[in-house]
């Protein structure tokens, strides 16, 4: 298993540029880092952005995918051509996220105190609350209060809205979408939407779950995961 920091996290490299933060930018990243290693192929996990990276990814490189398992991301073209006003409301946080500097400092305001009601407090909160603690969410403070991750992490949605592709990314590799129902952010309707842009999807609903799908259901998660990656295709 390799767990990776994508850029702008961790000890991955910051680039100042919006332009460096687009998902084919993100995705040829993942590409570098399969061949990097050594590796022919790979199955690929990924959550919230991470998932959509890994859509683009399979979409661009799909020689190097078997497998793809994302966690309640719909395929990032839903957001374009499958938008609704519910989901508008919900996305509020993307929009607010284009001003500048503004929301560099919320982030870090109040000790990172973003991340406990984001975690924790409707409506994006854990349905189990007690899956996560005070240690797990003082890693993401940590790693947000690395030189340069606030900005990094804000430069994804910047460049979501500034670079639209100019393509439709679809998927061929078999994919598994694992979708806890009761997020607060992104809606059913998206990960239903899916299904037009990826041709061989499994989708697989956790009603007792948030947006946190992996931290709310983890043994539910690790089950159709299982599954998924026994299959014969």
């Amino acid at each position: 298993v390799v767990a990776l920091d994508t850029r702008g996290y961790g000890l991955s490299s910051k680039p100042s540029r919006i332009a460096d933060y687009t998902l084919q930018v993100l995705a040829r990243d993942i590409a570098d880092i399969i061949e990097q290693l050594g590796y022919k192929s790979c199955i690929l996990v990924g959550h919230d952005f991470g998932g959509a990276i890994s859509w683009i990814t399979a979409s661009l490189f799909p020689h190097l995918i078997e497998k793809l398992i994302i966690m309640n991301c719909p395929h990032p073209q839903t957001f374009q051509s499958d938008m609704t006003l519910a989901q508008l409301k919900r996305s509020w946080y993307m929009f607010y996220h284009q001003c500048p500097m503004l929301p560099e400092l919320i982030i870090q305001s109040d000790d990172f105190g973003l991340f406990k009601r984001a975690f924790l407090n409707p409506p994006m909160g854990l349905v189990n609350t007690n899956n996560m603690d005070e240690k797990d969410i003082e890693v993401f403070k940590y790693t947000f209060a690395q030189k340069g991750t606030p900005k990094a992490a804000l430069n994804y949605y910047r460049a979501m809205f500034r670079y639209q592709p100019d393509q439709l990314f679809s998927v061929a590799v078999p994919a598994l979408l694992l979708w806890g129902t009761k997020d607060g952010a992104i809606g059913e309707e998206l990960c239903h939407a899916t299904t037009k842009y990826c041709s061989n999807l499994k989708i697989k609903k956790l009603p007792d779950a948030s947006h946190w799908v992996q931290q709310d259901q983890p043994a539910e998660i690790n089950k159709y995961m299982e599954a998924f990656l026994n299959e014969h295709t």
